[in-house]
């Protein structure tokens, strides 16, 4: 059966004896644990493609790979899963520099089309709360008089 996932790249595996190989080489080449939720990975990492975007890959206890584009973990459009898109062709990439051999088991339009979708603009989550601090601060001075 193949699922459609709007968001993750799942077409990739790979032999489990290949993960801490793959794991070790993304870190000497600048990727970084990111915060994430815990899927049952057996580790998740992220690197940044440029000022807007970053590419996460997580390898499965089963060798399967989840992967995805979406907006830097500063950004509130990080949370909003409408600009998370599949990382097919960074995956295929990545497992290609490394040589890892690998099994495609899935494959779907949505993946292979290798469109990422970028938000037009970005909201920093620090500047959200610095302006929510300021207000609440304003809010204590003015009922201070």
């Amino acid at each position: 059966m193949n699922h459609e996932d709007p968001y993750h790249c799942n077409c990739f595996a790979i032999d489990t004896r290949y993960s801490e190989y793959l794991r070790t080489n993304l870190i000497q080449n600048g990727y970084f644990y990111p915060l994430q939720e815990n899927h049952g990975q057996k580790f998740g990492l992220a690197t940044n493609i440029d000022q807007t975007l970053q590419f996460h890959i997580k390898t499965m206890p089963s060798g399967k790979i989840e992967a995805e584009i979406e907006p830097q973990t500063q950004y509130v459009e990080h949370l909003n899963q409408d600009y998370s898109s599949p990382a097919h062709h960074y995956v295929k990439q990545v497992l290609d520099a490394l040589r890892i051999p690998y099994r495609q088991i899935n494959s779907s339009m949505t993946c292979l089309s290798g469109i990422i979708k970028r938000p037009s603009k970005t909201t920093s989550v620090v500047g959200i709360i610095l302006g929510a601090i300021l207000v609440v601060g304003l809010v204590a001075i003015l009922s201070d008089k």
